[in-house]
């Protein structure tokens, strides 16, 4: 597909879904974040696993390069590189699925004393999270989480190790940064300070216990 062969615009008009994935993986970096806001308004559940693949896009600009020839500047250089397309995909991929995803039942697990909610080998979901301003345990997933499924590799006396199987993690950094992480990314969850003075008594795996659940 050459440049002057795409139009974003027409291909979004017409809902060509396909259309604009193929111009997802266009050698333009202007055309593939074109092609993702389109994607992101269009809406369709199609472009999940593109969108998902486009959160790799090697392209980056380099704030500093707007500011050539300032020595103040360059001498400081750049604090972070700038991924468009990434963001782009991001952003289409989190409205995507909040349209089309299934209702959320956050109804919790009674816990049987002496009983593990799941094991080693078992495909989880994050059903609450704990919020560590003094509101205890609270319903739905930490941000980021969202449409997530995890398999139980290890659980020992201090944390659950789990493996992204489904979906795609955003794990929160600081108010620059956002990473994102595919499946096959391993995560090891285990009890904050702040939660085990909440429980008191509680073992650093029990954050995994009481916010994670089997999924049937």
């Amino acid at each position: 597909m050459e440049n002057d062969e795409v139009h974003v615009n027409e291909l979004e008009q017409q809902k060509d879904v396909p259309g604009l994935i193929e111009a997802l993986q266009h050698p333009n970096e202007m055309v593939r974040l074109g092609a993702a806001h389109a994607l992101e308004r269009v809406g369709d559940e199609r472009a999940l696993l593109a969108l998902a693949g486009a959160l790799a896009d090697p392209v980056a600009s380099d704030p500093a390069d707007t500011f050539q020839g300032n020595p103040a500047w360059e001498e400081m250089g750049s604090e972070e590189l700038t991924y468009e397309v990434r963001e782009a995909a991001w952003d289409a991929h989190k409205m995507i699925r909040s349209r089309t995803r299934t209702p959320l039942d956050t109804n919790p697990v009674e816990s049987v004393p002496g009983k593990n909610p799941f094991e080693v080998g078992d495909i989880v979901m994050q059903y609450r999270r704990f919020s560590e301003y003094g509101s205890g345990l609270l319903s739905g997933p930490d941000r980021g989480m969202e449409d997530t499924k995890w398999k139980v590799t290890a659980i020992t006396k201090n944390e659950v190790a789990l493996e992204l199987v489904e979906g795609v993690y955003e794990r929160p950094e600081d108010n620059k940064s956002r990473r994102w992480h595919l499946p096959g990314y391993v995560a090891r969850v285990s009890s904050s300070e702040s939660f085990r003075n909440n429980f008191r008594g509680t073992k650093g795996k029990q954050l995994a216990f009481d916010t994670y659940r089997k999924v049937e």
